[in-house]
């Protein structure tokens, strides 16, 4: 079994380091889904305010 460094992590294949990306892309994903929520969620008390469309 083949051990290479990357970066700070010691990984035997490709796919382990491959892992780290998509825990990356994990938290991109949920800050932009949280960016998406908090932005329907501030439109929506603007369209509550003024007591509808």
């Amino acid at each position: 079994m083949n051990f290479k460094m990357s970066g700070r992590f010691m990984v035997n294949n490709r796919r382990e380091s491959l892992g780290d990306i998509g825990l990356f892309m994990d938290i991109i994903n949920i800050t932009w889904a949280a960016l998406m929520v908090v932005f329907t969620f501030s439109l929506s008390l603007v369209v509550w305010g003024r007591s509808g469309l």
